[in-house]
């Protein structure tokens, strides 16, 4: 069933008595129109023991007993899972399964259903919590407050085109939760504070925070405030815990509550994890040493393995050092953040998101947190920088001239002007051929020369521009030739992932690295986009 349908239905059971077209297609940013094809529909073909009553003057009224869903339609998991949960905390007394589903509209065996599959997402999250059941009685939720309120949070799309459709979602899902006046109050709030910091807040953003507020908000009004927790230490020169301090304290004077030592902390680890204030540092003060030893470590170990000099590049150890060093605190509560730009990271720095994956990896056997790959995203941008900064292995060539030193340093010069990836060796006369190093990829000759093992263009003593296309082709066509000879092509035609490995495992002779590769896949698809896929172990030796 369509998103809007849910919505539309709340808005109906949240209601006294009858709701206006005009009240409904606001809320929903539809037109009057098409909330009366809206409701036609429900009533039609979705809606089992209620109907949606209209009346011309009043507007819209659910009447009677919604027990649920005609077969093929369902409301989409996640939504049903998110109003489980925000049920279940609203509450310290068993739950039953009738209960929940006269809340959401479905069959208790649907909601039976859905609760295993919290389970799961509590497993999976990490979190602790725990679903209590029991029989005659019912369910409920049971473990740490910040763990429930979290597990809420990541039922709540975040993503919207407009602030105001985001308001509208809102009020939507934390009705009773939050007034229509709170949630202006407190994005202005919001807002205000981060507009010194980042203008045009992206609403993925400005969502994620109003969230956690208004639920901390509700659930220290109704006495679950969090007192205790793990501390963050070395931590009180970031700047997100003075932009906390400013927030709450509004939020205190707006909301008329008390927000603890903890609640701001953990706030200001949301902070954190929102990317939204930008730091710079030079001192190293912050850094725990635990985590400086590891990531040392394992750029030495993966700049051997993969013939980068890691380690020597100070400007990629500090940046990573400073970048971890402050994510580490919301990562060891699971305080993700999604990384907008990671199909675009994996499809354009392969091997540098590849090498990501590997550092997480090991940091991960170290450390007390999860890298996940929103956050190995990022890691790869310090990787990709510090290719890019090495990357630039010039081509040796040598110059043949029998015009004399004038000429030749004239050629010398255009070349170098014309081509950035290309190293002189030095300039040879015809009696000197003898001397060109064997490194060279490269003669250029103004005669007619001959060297064996060495590719020779010959061009004008002036260049023109046919010359250049000439010492352009000469360039790329070398690569072209390694890397495109026919025997390093393979072609399969497998029915799936697996299969597909295996054959290609065996195809070249390295069976041994199977399950090296569907482990690295496990941890993260090696999939770019546009059918193509890098697949590889985490290690050479296939572990």
């Amino acid at each position: 069933m369509r998103d809007r349908y849910t919505k539309l239905l709340h808005i109906l059971q949240n209601s006294d008595g009858f709701v206006t077209g005009n009240d409904i297609s606001e809320q929903l940013n539809i037109s009057s129109r098409t909330v009366r094809n809206d409701i036609k529909d429900l009533n039609d073909n979705y809606l089992i023991g209620a109907r949606i009553i209209s009346n011309k003057r009043q507007g819209y009224q659910l009447e009677g007993e919604l027990v649920g869903f005609k077969q093929r339609h369902h409301i989409e998991f996640e939504e049903r899972a998110f109003y489980i949960v925000k049920a279940l905390l609203d509450t310290k007394e068993w739950t039953t399964y009738e209960q929940l589903s006269q809340m959401i509209y479905f069959s208790p065996q649907t909601i039976r259903s859905d609760i295993q599959r919290i389970s799961q997402m509590i497993t999976s999250q990490k979190r602790n919590l725990s679903v209590e059941a029991l029989v005659f009685q019912g369910i409920r939720l049971e473990g740490d407050e910040f763990d429930k309120r979290l597990l809420l949070e990541s039922l709540v799309e975040k993503n919207f085109m407009t602030i105001k459709e985001l308001y509208k979602e809102l009020l939507v899902r934390f009705g009773g939760w939050v007034l229509e006046e709170e949630l202006n109050l407190l994005s202005a709030v919001v807002i205000e504070n981060l507009n010194k910091y980042i203008h045009d807040i992206p609403t993925g953003k400005l969502s994620s925070l109003l969230v956690h507020l208004i639920i901390a908000i509700y659930r220290i009004r109704h006495g679950y405030e969090i007192r205790e927790g793990k501390e963050v230490e070395q931590s009180l020169d970031y700047e997100e815990f003075e932009l906390t301090s400013k927030i709450l304290e509004d939020v205190q004077e707006i909301f008329q509550i008390d927000i603890g030592n903890q609640e701001k902390m953990y706030f200001s680890l949301h902070l954190i994890s929102q990317r939204i204030i930008v730091s710079f540092y030079n001192n190293e003060t912050n850094i725990p040493q635990e985590l400086k030893r590891e990531l040392e470590k394992s750029l030495h170990d993966l700049g051997k393995q993969y013939d980068f000099r890691f380690n020597e590049d100070r400007l990629l150890v500090s940046g990573l050092l400073f970048h971890l060093a402050k994510a580490q605190y919301p990562l060891q509560y699971q305080l993700y953040v999604e990384n907008p730009y990671i199909s675009h990271i994996k499809m354009e720095y392969l091997l540098a998101y590849h090498i990501a994956v590997l550092l997480a990896h090991r940091l991960e056997k170290h450390l007390t947190f999860v890298v996940p790959e929103s956050e190995i995203g990022y890691i790869a941008l310090h990787i990709a920088a510090h290719i890019e900064r090495t990357k630039r292995k010039k081509v040796r060539v040598a110059i043949v001239s029998g015009s004399g030193i004038g000429a030749s340093m004239i050629l010398k010069q255009k070349i170098q002007r014309h081509f950035l990836d290309i190293e002189i060796a030095g300039e040879y006369s015809l009696q000197m051929l003898d001397q060109i190093e064997e490194n060279i990829s490269l003669i250029i000759s103004t005669m007619d020369v001959k060297k064996n093992g060495i590719p020779i263009i010959h061009v004008n003593e002036f260049l023109d521009e046919q010359d250049l296309k000439k010492i352009a082709v000469a360039i790329n066509q070398g690569f072209l030739d390694r890397t495109l000879s026919e025997n390093r092509f393979i072609l399969l035609d497998e029915n799936n992932k697996h299969d597909f490995l295996l054959r290609l495992t065996e195809k070249v002779k390295m069976e041994y690295l199977l399950d090296g590769i569907l482990t690295r896949e496990e941890m993260s698809s090696t999939e770019v986009g546009n059918y193509v896929a890098m697949p590889h172990p985490i290690a050479k030796n296939g572990k």
